[in-house]
C-alpha cells in the first residue's frame, strides 16, 4: 500500500520546516532574538526557542506516526519516512541542548544562543549538524517529487483500467443488441413469408379488378402520353437525320470564293436599283426583274469588270429581299448563292459543287424537308467508313427537283450563281450546267441570277433572257473611284492647285480608256500612285498613263517584265507554285523566300506570337515586290484559325492566273 499524496506532502512539509528552523537556530540566533536596544532577555529567548522546537518536534512525531501505519511503501516513500526519522533525532538533540542551557544559564546573562552552544558542541559537531540539515532538505525535495510522479502514474493507470472496463461493457451491450436486432429481422421476414403464403386468390382477383378499373378510367390519358412519346421520338430521329444529311452536303471552302470578294466597292453599286436615265434603255432593270415574273437574269461583263462584286452585293442587299417578297406575294422566299472559283478545289469549280452547295443552303433554311427530299439517303450509311456515301450529280438534281416541287405551294426560291465561265472540266459539264439552269428556270416559283464573261456558249444560251452588261454602266463609278483615290494623295493635291486642267485631263483619260474594266483601273491607279511617291509631275503622270496598255494581257506582261531582275528567279518559282496549287498561306510563302532550305527545321516550338506576326508583315511586303502585286493577301480563312496559317495568298484576279497559265513565264522574266 502506497502513501496517500497528501500524507507524503504533509510529511515533507514538516521536515522542511524543521530543517529551516534548525539552520536559523545554529547560524542566525543573534539576529533573530536581538532586542531593540541590542540586549537579549534570557527568559524571553529561552521561551521562544523552547516553544518553537517543541512545536516542530510535535509535527515530526505526528507525521512519523502517520507514516508508520502505512504498509507496502515505495522506495521514494521509504526514503521520505527515513528523513522524518532523522529529523526526529535532530529534534531530540536540540531539545537536550535547550534543557541543558536552561539549567546552566540561570545565574548569568546569555549573550547569544550560538555562544552557549559552543560550550556544549565543538565546532566540528556544529558543522556536522549544519551539513545534516542541508542533506535532509535536499533528500526531502527529491523524494517528494518522485512520490508525486509515482502517484500520478498510478492514477493514470487506474483511469485507463476504468476506461478499458467501460469499453468492454459497451461492446458487450452493443453485441447483445445487434443479436437481438438480427433476431427481430429474421422474425419479421418469417412473418412476411407467412403472410405472402396466406394471400388467397380472392385478394388477387380484387387487385386485378382495381388495376383494370384504373386503366379504363385513365385510358385516354395513357393513350395521349404514348402518342406524345412516339411523336417526340420521331421528331428526335428526324432532327438527327436532318443534321447528318446536312453534314454530307457541307464541304471545305464552300464560302471561300465569296469571302475573298472585298465589300469596299459596294458603295459604288447603288445605280443597280436606280440606273441613270440615259442608260435605262440599254438593259433590263434589276429591280423590275426581281419583282416581276421573269425567271432568269444574266449579268455579263469583261474580265475584271466587277461581276463577282456585283453578285455578292445584290445577293445580300436588303432591297433585294423586299423586291423578291413582292414577287412571291404571300409565300416565303428561300435564297441560295454559289461562286465558282477556277483556281480552287474541285467542288469550287464543278457542277457537283454547285448542286451540293445550293441544296445545302436551301435545306439549312428548311431542314424539315430533308427527310422527304431523298429518304433513301438514310440507308446509304457506310459502317466501315463511318460516313454516308458520296453524293452524285444525278442524286443532287433529283433532290433539288423534289425540293422545288414540295415547297412550291408555300415557298419561292431565288438562286445567285457567279462565274459560270469558271466551271472546270469537260465541255459536257458546261452543257449539263446550262441544261440544269434551263430546266429549273421554267418553274414558276424559281428565279435565277447568273454572271459570266460574254463568251459564245453563254451568249447563245442567255439570248432570250434579260441582261446587264456591266462595262457599259460603270463609267460613273470608275470616275468617282479614280477621283477619290487620287485626291487622297497630298502630292496630287498640290499638282491640282498649280495644274488643275492637266489633272482633270488625267482622270478623264483613265475613265475613257478603262472601258468599264475595274481591274484595269485598279492597276493604273497603283502605277500612278507609285509615280507620285517618286514626285512625278503632271506631264510625267500623263506619259506613264499613255505607256500603260488598254488590254489586260498586255498590262500583265508589262507588270511582269517590270519586276526587278534581282528577284525574277524567286518570282518565277512563286508563280509556278501558285499556279500548281489551290493557294498557299502567307507563312508558307515565307518558306519559299527563305535563303536556307532548312529554315523551317530550325524553328523551335513554341514560336512567340510576336515573332510570327513580324514574319507575316515582312512576307507581305516581299510578296508585293516579288509578284509585281499580281498576288495579294486574301481574307482570313477562318477567325478560329491560328495566326500562323490564317492569312491566305491568292491571285489579284482570275485573269492574272489565266494569263500566266497561257504565257511563257520564263521568257517573260528572262530566266530561261
Amino acid at each position: 500500500m502506497a502513501l496517500d499524496p497528501m500524507s507524503a506532502l504533509s510529511c515533507a512539509t514538516a521536515v522542511i520546516q524543521f530543517v529551516g528552523f534548525g539552520t536559523k537556530l545554529l547560524s542566525k540566533s543573534k539576529e533573530i532574538y536581538q532586542s531593540t536596544d541590542g540586549i537579549l532577555e534570557e527568559q524571553a529567548e529561552q521561551a521562544v526557542i523552547s516553544s518553537r522546537l517543541s512545536e516542530l518536534s510535535r509535527r515530526l512525531s505526528s507525521s512519523l506516526s502517520q507514516n508508520l501505519t502505512a504498509r507496502g511503501l515505495s522506495p521514494a516513500e521509504e526514503a521520505l519516512q527515513d528523513a522524518t526519522n532523522r529529523c526526529q533525532n535532530v529534534a531530540e538533540d536540540f531539545a537536550w541542548a535547550i534543557d541543558k542551557l536552561r539549567i546552566s544559564g540561570k545565574t548569568r546573562k546569555w549573550r547569544s544562543f550560538q555562544q552557549a552552544l559552543k560550550g556544549l558542541w565543538s565546532k566540528e559537531e556544529t558543522e556536522q549538524r549544519m551539513a545534516l540539515l542541508d542533506r535532509l532538505q535536499q533528500d526531502v525535495v527529491i523524494h517528494l517529487l518522485v512520490c508525486v510522479s509515482d502517484n500520478q502514474t498510478q492514477a493514470f493507470a487506474k483511469i485507463n483500467d476504468k476506461i478499458d472496463t467501460l469499453e468492454k461493457a459497451m461492446l458487450t451491450a452493443i453485441s447483445e443488441r445487434d443479436l437481438e436486432t438480427k433476431q427481430e429481422v429474421h422474425a419479421l421476414k418469417a412473418d412476411l413469408v407467412k403472410l405472402s403464403e396466406n394471400h388467397d386468390e380472392a385478394e388477387t382477383r380484387l387487385s386485378m379488378q382495381l388495376i383494370e378499373q384504373w386503366r379504363i378510367h385513365n385510358e385516354s390519358t395513357i393513350r395521349h402520353l404514348l402518342q406524345q412519346f412516339h411523336e417526340q421520338d420521331k421528331a428526335e430521329k428526324s432532327q438527327s437525320h436532318q443534321k447528318e444529311l446536312l453534314k454530307t452536303l457541307h464541304f471545305e471552302g464552300i464560302d471561300a470564293r465569296e469571302n475573298m470578294i472585298s465589300p469596299k466597292a459596294f458603295s459604288t453599286l447603288d445605280w443597280v436599283f436606280d440606273p441613270p436615265l440615259e442608260s435605262s434603255t440599254e438593259w433590263t432593270k434589276v429591280g423590275d426583274w426581281l419583282a416581276g415574273p421573269c425567271s432568269l437574269y444574266w449579268v455579263c461583263g469583261k474580265a475584271g469588270s466587277g461581276k463577282s462584286t456585283s453578285m455578292k452585293w445584290l445577293a445580300q442587299h436588303e432591297r433585294t429581299q423586299i423586291l423578291l417578297k413582292s414577287w412571291a406575294r404571300d409565300k416565303d422566299v428561300f435564297t441560295a448563292k454559289y461562286f465558282f472559283w477556277s483556281p480552287g478545289y474541285p467542288l469550287q469549280k464543278s457542277l457537283l459543287g454547285l448542286l451540293t452547295s445550293i441544296l445545302y443552303r436551301l435545306l439549312e433554311q428548311c431542314p424539315s424537308s430533308s427527310c422527304h427530299v431523298l429518304p433513301e439517303r438514310r440507308y446509304s450509311y457506310d459502317p466501315e467508313r463511318r460516313s454516308f456515301l458520296v453524293w452524285t450529280v444525278s442524286e443532287l438534281l433529283a433532290s433539288l427537283r423534289t425540293l422545288i416541287e414540295m415547297t412550291a405551294e408555300t415557298h419561292c426560291l431565288c438562286l445567285f450563281i457567279d462565274g459560270l465561265d469558271e466551271l472546270g472540266g469537260k465541255t459536257y459539264e458546261r452543257d449539263e450546267l446550262l441544261d440544269f439552269l434551263d430546266n429549273i428556270a421554267h418553274h414558276p416559283s424559281v428565279k435565277i441570277c447568273v454572271s459570266s464573261r460574254p463568251i459564245q456558249p453563254f451568249l447563245t444560251a442567255m439570248s432570250d433572257f434579260p441582261t446587264l452588261r456591266l462595262e457599259k454602266l460603270t463609267r460613273k463609278d470608275i470616275e468617282n473611284y479614280t477621283t477619290a483615290q487620287l485626291n487622297k494623295n497630298r502630292v496630287f493635291q498640290a499638282l491640282k492647285q498649280s495644274e488643275e486642267g492637266l489633272c482633270l485631263q488625267l482622270m478623264t483619260e483613265i475613265t475613257e480608256r478603262a472601258s468599264g474594266v475595274w481591274l484595269w483601273v485598279v492597276l493604273v491607279i497603283r502605277s500612278l500612285l507609285a509615280g507620285l511617291r517618286n514626285m512625278d509631275t503632271t506631264s510625267d503622270l500623263l506619259l506613264r498613263l499613255k505607256q500603260i496598255p488598254e488590254e489586260l494581257e498586255a498590262l500583265f506582261r508589262l507588270i511582269i517584265s517590270s519586276i526587278d531582275i534581282t528577284y525574277r528567279s524567286k518570282a518565277l518559282k512563286l508563280f509556278d507554285i501558285m499556279m500548281k496549287t489551290r493557294g498557299l498561306s502567307l507563312i508558307g510563302i515565307s518558306f519559299i523566300d527563305a535563303d536556307t532550305p532548312d529554315f523551317h527545321l530550325r524553328i523551335h516550338d513554341p514560336v512567340p506570337e510576336q515573332m510570327i506576326q513580324t514574319r507575316l508583315d515582312f512576307c507581305a511586303r516581299r510578296l508585293a515586290i516579288l509578284s509585281g502585286r499580281l498576288l495579294e493577301i486574301a481574307s482570313l480563312r477562318s477567325p478560329d484559325d491560328p495566326a500562323i496559317n490564317s492569312v491566305e495568298v491568292t491571285f489579284l484576279h482570275r485573269s492574272a492566273r489565266d494569263f500566266l497559265l497561257e504565257s511563257d513565264c520564263e521568257g517573260l522574266l528572262g530566266t530561261r
